[in-house]
């Protein structure tokens, strides 16, 4: 084989590594079990935020790393009294 065919197979067999490791990692990071995993475990830490401030309303959209506040409820219409301001 000449030089230039040798260096186009190899250049290939490295394209086709990078397509492999790519389908891998998209599959990776397309898991139901994980999905699940994440939920399950997210609404695990809802129910522990909504147990340590058990006035605060069930439809609230505050994120789980804010606790609820006036400062941090200032722009929220539900009425809870988190979001009052006296």
């Amino acid at each position: 084989m000449s030089k230039r065919k040798r260096e186009m197979e190899k250049a290939k067999k490295q394209k086709a590594r990078q397509v492999k490791k790519q389908a891998k990692a998209k599959r990776e990071k397309n898991d139901p079990v994980k999905w699940e995993e994440k939920k399950e475990v997210r609404q695990i830490m809802q129910q522990a935020k909504r147990d340590a401030y058990p006035n605060m309303s069930e439809d609230c959209k505050l994120p789980l790393s804010k606790t609820p506040s006036p400062l941090n409820c200032s722009g929220c219409e539900i009425d809870c009294p988190y979001n009052r301001h006296y």
